[in-house]
């Protein structure tokens, strides 16, 4: 199949092309964690509960990596589209190395803070040893995991998306053999429990990092990249992080959102606990699919602006809308229906199935509010523009979710329905704002052919 025109193909076939490739690796890359829960549900509730806490912790490493990899994707992205693809080398040069200096910092960070952390969100006795043997293995391959992203989004803004696909179908496959292995011990390999999940996780995402490395060196032409003399460039660096940063804050803070959100559904026991971290897996699944045509918008509006096609650029970004809006919805009514077949996946306990099927039947029918928000605020990144994703971040998590989820779980009564239903209204209330936003910024551009 041949190369997607990005500046000059059809709109929806290109998006297609640019879009499948991501959502594949995408839910590759969810699998790690969902194949880790599946395994871990099999051991005991407990166990569940307590690597259910480990999720924001985690999530805060893949909200720095990915603001640095979305930061990276819309420069090279630009940088192709004005036809300079040794300024598209650099931008991928100085990328890594913004990876490798964050990657292990905040694996020194993590090991010091870890356990109070956890003790903040609620961690008693009985989980917090679990949720530490699980964490603290899992920081041996952070910093793989940051340069994995940057090398990844580094070929995606260059219009590569099918080699990062079929590295994460590699490793996610990778990843079950040794879950299966390490959890449970096979032949001469005791059995590991919690940690082995973790472990398993390790080793897959190096060889993950490690192929994308290697095949970004010696085996793409679409990048010119040299390693031999690279040194810190501010001015690439700014321009990185200007779109990077505000996406990092922005996953960030849907990670400390998620500690207070662990910290409410505490007031309600292990079931809650439980059933609120299957229900962010089960809504990861399900938004992976939007995730896809995300990246493949950032990468066409980018590539786009570069090549001032401004007007090309927002209509496919509509375009991009629509197909996320009828993809969510429909994903949305089935996660609905078989809503207790997908809790049972991950456990047989009674109480975090009731718990999780409440969670999706409230929650699954706002996906393609999500949608529009999604699309429409990755066209921003596309552009180079980063604060209005953070701005509706910090809207949905901390201005309408998190008081709303307390007061009406706390204060009224609900119990942990009131915490979905909390997590419904800010779905709703801001896929609308940021829809409308992206329609009054762009609605100038309708027309111009410059």
């Amino acid at each position: 199949m041949p190369k997607p025109d990005i500046i000059n193909g059809n709109i929806t076939k290109t998006l297609i092309q640019l879009s499948w490739p991501i959502t594949i690796g995408l839910l590759m890359q969810t699998g790690f964690n969902i194949v880790d829960t599946m395994f871990v549900g099999r051991i005991s509730a407990d166990a569940l509960a307590a690597v259910s806490m480990t999720f924001p912790i985690i999530f805060l490493f893949i909200a720095l990596a990915s603001g640095v990899g979305v930061g990276t994707m819309s420069l090279v992205a630009r940088k192709i589209g004005q036809g300079r693809k040794d300024k598209a080398g650099i931008a991928v040069e100085q990328s890594l190395l913004i990876a490798l200096v964050l990657g292990v910092s905040f694996v020194i960070l993590g090991f010091l803070f870890t356990e109070p952390l956890f003790k903040l969100m609620g961690a008693g006795d009985t989980l917090l040893p679990i949720a530490l043997s699980y964490m603290y293995p899992i920081y041996i391959g952070i910093v793989f995991m940051f340069l994995a992203f940057a090398s990844t989004s580094a070929l995606r803004g260059a219009g590569d998306m099918k080699t990062p696909m079929k590295v994460m179908i590699l490793v996610t496959i990778l990843n079950v053999f040794l879950d299966w292995i390490l959890i449970f011990g096979k032949g001469p390999i005791p059995a590991m429990g919690v940690p082995g999940a973790a472990w398993a996780t390790v080793i897959s995402r190096t060889v993950a990092f490690a192929y994308i490395f290697s095949h970004l060196l010696f085996r793409q032409n679409l990048l010119p990249l040299s390693l031999k003399y690279i040194r810190p460039d501010m001015g690439v660096i700014k321009k990185i992080l200007s779109v990077g940063m505000p996406t990092s804050l922005s996953n960030v803070s849907l990670s400390i959102s998620m500690f207070f959100m662990f910290r409410i559904a505490s007031f309600f026991g292990p079931a809650a606990i439980a059933a609120y971290g299957l229900g962010f897996r089960i809504d990861s699944v399900a938004f992976m699919a939007i995730f896809g045509i995300a990246s493949a918008t950032v990468a066409f509006v980018g590539q786009n602006s570069g090549a001032k096609q401004m007007e090309r650029a927002v209509k496919a970004t509509w375009t991009a809308a629509r197909m996320a809006v009828l993809l969510m919805g429909f994903l949305g009514v089935a996660f609905f229906i078989f809503r207790r077949a997908f809790a049972g996946l991950f456990t047989s306990d009674s109480m975090i199935i009731a718990a999780t099927s409440d969670y999706v039947l409230i929650v699954s029918l706002t996906y393609f509010f999500v949608a529009l928000g999604v699309v429409t605020m990755s066209s921003f990144q596309g552009m180079g523009r980063g604060m209005p994703l953070l701005l509706m971040t910090i809207l949905r998590f901390f201005v309408i979710m998190l008081p709303l989820s307390y007061i009406l779980s706390v204060v009224m009564g609900f119990g942990a329905t009131g915490i979905w239903a909390g997590i419904a209204i800010a779905n709703i209330v801001v896929g609308i704002v940021e829809g409308i936003w992206f329609w009054q910024s762009t609605r100038k551009h309708i027309g111009d052919k410059t």
